[in-house]
């Protein structure tokens, strides 16, 4: 593959051939000074549009206006290289003013276009995840809302009457219909304390702050695969306690409740591992299914927003993200992150 490292720059006559031919001229378009030197411009017409090579080098109209003329955008396209560039070109003198030949300055700017064209890709990513977890966020608050009016809040209602009746009837019971009573409240109360913690826990397992990730982890794979029958094995490399530092615990938690939720979404998947590793201060998460795979065309979407959060997560710790997935061979995400206890 040819690269560029400087502008090209190049004459030609007024019957538009070639005169003179830069090393910066055979960085970008690929030929030799001996190659093109005498031959016309037109030379050029597998690289560069015909129609815009002509429009840049009109000979006459650039005898008439005398003016400097600027093409930005104009596209090389060789055989195993492409470019983006700009044309600069202008005539030069006699000692009366006539136009004798063109010279012309081409600058390489296809990384500052690839750098912006990703920067405006970004945007408009970050955008679209922007409302996906606005979205998100209103539909937890919705879920959480109606687990506390509903379940709660008929809970805490039903005990309130209970307590309420014994009060004005503890005088007129018997002690085996008190007992029925109060066993009916404590089953409700138990009932309760249970849903807060399921709740509690849907909001952050208290497990992830009190024993560490990797608990976190086989708990969570513990109940995704109660939930869903998809068998969940945790193998962790090596065996003794992995240091993960508070700040990252987090959100190398919630890539991994987000994989497990596309696993659930797309994969249709029978088993799921995840392997964890620390050795040599790089800690590596990898989840590893059997599902239908994900296409390449869905990898780096912008619509992807699962994928796409994931990588902000990583992203944000400092670490590297790979998702790899090949059709009916299942899907991999891993995550590699430095680490120094």
């Amino acid at each position: 593959m040819v690269s560029a490292s400087k502008d090209a720059i190049f004459v030609i006559d007024l019957n538009k051939h070639i005169t003179s031919w830069n090393k910066g001229a055979e960085e970008i378009f690929g030929y030799k000074n001996d190659e093109v030197i005498g031959q016309p411009i037109t030379i050029l017409d597998h690289l560069v549009n015909f129609n815009t090579l002509v429009s840049i080098f009109d000979i006459d109209k650039i005898i008439e206006t005398k003016t400097i003329t600027n093409v930005e955008n104009v596209e090389i396209d060789g055989l195993n290289f492409y470019r983006i560039v700009d044309f600069t070109v202008y005539p030069f003198f006699d000692d009366i003013g006539s136009v004798i030949g063109i010279s012309a300055i081409v600058r390489d700017r296809t990384e500052t276009i690839k750098a912006k064209k990703a920067l405006e890709l970004s945007e408009i990513q970050m955008r679209k995840l922007a409302l996906h977890l606005d979205a998100i966020r209103e539909e937890e608050r919705k879920e959480i809302a109606f687990i506390i009016h509903d379940d709660l809040g008929y809970a805490l209602s039903a005990i309130k009457m209970d307590i309420s009746w014994l009060r004005r009837n503890i005088d007129k019971m018997n002690k085996d219909s008190i007992e029925d009573r109060t066993n009916d409240m404590l089953k409700l109360v138990d009932v309760t304390i249970q849903n807060v913690k399921t709740l509690s826990s849907n909001l952050r397992p208290s497990i992830l702050d009190h024993f560490g990730l990797i608990a976190a982890i086989e708990e969570q794979s513990r109940e995704f695969q109660r939930r869903t029958g998809i068998r969940c094995k945790v193998n962790v490399f090596p065996d003794d306690d992995i240091y993960i530092p508070d700040k990252i615990r987090t959100p190398l938690f919630r890539i991994f409740q987000e994989a497990q939720t596309n696993i659930t979404r797309y994969a249709k998947a029978s088993r799921v591992d995840i392997n964890i590793s620390y050795y040599n201060d790089l800690f590596v998460l990898e989840i590893v299914d059997n599902g239908i795979g994900i296409p390449k065309d869905k990898i780096n979407s912008i619509d992807s927003f699962g994928l796409l959060g994931i990588r902000e997560k990583a992203k944000s710790i400092g670490g590297n993200i790979f998702i790899n997935g090949e059709k009916d061979k299942g899907t991999t995400i891993r995550v590699e992150l430095k680490i120094k206890e």
